[in-house]
């Protein structure tokens, strides 16, 4: 299982809202540390707070969210999106994928910056890099298509809960947290 450690910021169902500025970004306090189950299940509890959580990253057609096959409630998943000016890099519903430049994205009123440096070039690197066949020559499909699969990855962010949101929640047709 490929690692890796990213300053990686997570929105509305972790929105996954990296940032996106030239000089570094710190948060007013330390992330806290929470599991990916924790999270899930005591959403209200880290609701526009700058977390820390390590879980898998599954990133497909109409899917970018965080995973953990210990956790027993999957009803409501973490969603990711960058923060910054960062384009989308899922495919999915309803969102424009694309970014103004130059401007960080806001969510609920929290400007979320994102940190443009070698662990996020890594992580796209190992996110997007695909490959036409498996290792035993037939084609492949889904997910068995990306090279670095599967991943985990350690993310910063800001956790968004979405109740408080005008939207049920964030992500494809508003799945997640």
């Amino acid at each position: 299982m490929q690692r890796l450690a990213l300053p990686f910021l997570c929105t509305a169902l972790l929105a996954c809202t990296c940032f996106a500025q030239t000089t570094p970004f710190e948060p007013a306090s330390s992330p806290r540390s929470v599991s990916l189950c924790d999270l899930t299940q005591n959403p209200k509890s880290y609701n526009s707070q700058w977390i820390t959580v390590q879980a898998g990253v599954s990133m497909e057609f109409e899917d970018f969210s965080l995973y953990d096959p210990a956790c027993k409630d999957h009803r409501t998943g973490v969603w990711l999106t960058f923060g910054g000016d960062q384009d989308e890099v899922a495919t999915y519903c309803c969102v424009r994928r694309t970014r103004n430049k130059s401007v960080d994205i806001e969510v609920e009123g929290h400007r979320i910056p994102l940190s443009h440096n070698e662990s996020l070039r890594e992580f796209l690197r190992m996110l997007q890099t695909e490959r036409l066949r498996r290792p035993d020559g037939h084609q492949c499909a889904g997910d068995e298509c990306y090279f670095y699969r599967p991943l985990s990855a350690t993310i910063i962010g800001m956790f968004f809960a979405g109740e408080d949101s005008k939207s049920p929640g964030y992500g494809h047709l508003g799945c997640c947290y």
